[in-house]
């Protein structure tokens, strides 16, 4: 064969093999081993919490331990409730250059703030009693105790709340003449204990900061016995070693239900029972979690808490150690009904082999610190029990498969 004709032939076969991966590209699809054998499905279903399986439990967090204190006024729903709060003890002397010294008192200032409120209720006045002397003012003070000692003649000060700010400052300012009012009594050794109501227009609360800026305390300002007049003005500042709240009657939990919140606080627990298809293969595009409230949610009118379903890494029960904030909403008062929380990420955690309990820890963000306890209905007694709304897909089932 001459090179001309070699060549030609050699043309010929490609052109060949070009034109039959041509229309191999252009063919309708044939690639069943590649392709979803099916279309892609999205499934919705919903799970009821696992009978007998979601229970209330009590005493993570007391009163006194939180980082507020409640004191209401006729809030209904609402116990009736007062602060007490202790300072720790003032010294008589003060230590300037190595030396104790006396003082003269030249004023004194104690301070509170308000963090909540609600703001319809006008003309709020705080008021602050002192706790008579001798007297042992701490966290088991009781309620007879303290409201025995809110009358007049204890009245220390009833401070207007500014309406126009929204964490006032409730400040008492005593000087010169007034400086006996605030006077510590030998038998009370330093230590200012003082009870906490509010009053206004109609039924209202205050929710107190307790601890950390805007917290409250006791400074006097004095003139101590030194020589050195530069040395003279000194400063004794105090704060709380006790900070809590009384109320009239305590806190019961029904077993049969679930409550969160309080003080001592209340925390339930939740426990679902997966499908294996979900667990091991599903993927969750959503899930809503859904309680419904046994009643109306009492609290203090403007004031919220966030509602928190915290996935639970083991199930101990009571004890169960939760991650925070997997999935959370705000609460405030109102008429109650279906209280609906995304735990997409929660229940993510779930999945797998490995996956985490398939159970949500209900909790207050901020506990033993606020108006709301919202209480839901279980799988014993009380309506809807809890529910999960699940959305999600499953994998692809290829060709041949």
């Amino acid at each position: 064969m001459s090179r001309a004709a070699g060549l030609g032939a050699a043309l010929a076969v490609a052109a060949a093999l070009l034109s039959a991966c041509q229309e191999e590209l252009v063919a309708p699809g044939n690639c069943p081993a590649l392709c979803p054998g099916d279309a892609v499905v999205v499934y919705d279903t919903t799970l009821e919490a696992e009978p007998l399986g979601d229970s209330t439990f009590v005493g993570y967090t007391s009163r006194g331990f939180g980082a507020y204190f409640l004191v209401s006024d006729g809030l209904p729903g609402v116990p009736e409730q007062r602060g007490l709060v202790r300072f720790f003890a003032r010294p008589d002397s003060i230590t300037v250059q190595d030396t104790l010294r006396a003082y003269a008192i030249d004023s004194v200032i104690v301070n509170f703030t308000i963090a909540a409120r609600d703001t319809s209720v006008k003309s709020l006045r705080a008021l602050f009693y002192r706790m008579p002397a001798p007297l042992a003012v701490d966290t088991l003070t009781d309620w007879a105790t303290v409201s025995g000692a809110i009358v007049e003649a204890n009245l220390l000060d009833s401070v207007v709340v500014d309406d126009t700010t929204a964490s006032p400052a409730v400040r008492m300012r005593f000087t010169e003449d007034d400086l006996s009012r605030i006077a510590i009594p030998a038998a009370d050794s330093g230590t200012l204990a003082l009870a906490v109501a509010v009053r206004g227009d109609g039924p209202t609360g205050a929710r107190f900061i307790a601890l950390g800026s805007g917290g409250p305390t006791f400074t006097t300002y004095v003139t101590a016995d030194v020589a050195d007049t530069t040395l003279r003005a000194q400063v004794i500042f105090r704060t709380p070693t006790v900070i809590t709240w009384v109320q009239d009657v305590p806190e019961t939990v029904d077993p049969d239900l679930l409550t969160v919140g309080g003080a001592p606080s209340a925390r339930s627990l939740v426990r679902f029972r997966l499908p294996d298809l979900i667990r091991d293969s599903a993927r969750i595009s959503r899930a809503t979690l859904e309680f419904t409230t046994a009643g109306a949610l009492p609290g203090l009118p403007s004031d919220s808490a966030f509602l928190q379903a915290r996935a639970v890494l083991v199930d101990l029960g009571a004890k169960s150690p939760t991650a925070a904030g997997d999935g959370e909403i705000l609460l405030g008062p109102g008429p109650g009904g279906t209280i609906a929380i995304d735990a997409t990420a929660v229940v993510r955690s779930w999945l797998g082999e490995s996956g985490l309990p398939n159970a949500v820890m209900l909790a207050l963000e901020l506990e033993a610190a606020s108006f709301i306890r919202p209480i839901f209905a279980s799988t014993r007694a009380g309506g809807t029990p809890p529910r999960l709304r699940l959305t999600y897909t499953l994998p692809y089932r290829f060709g041949g498969q």
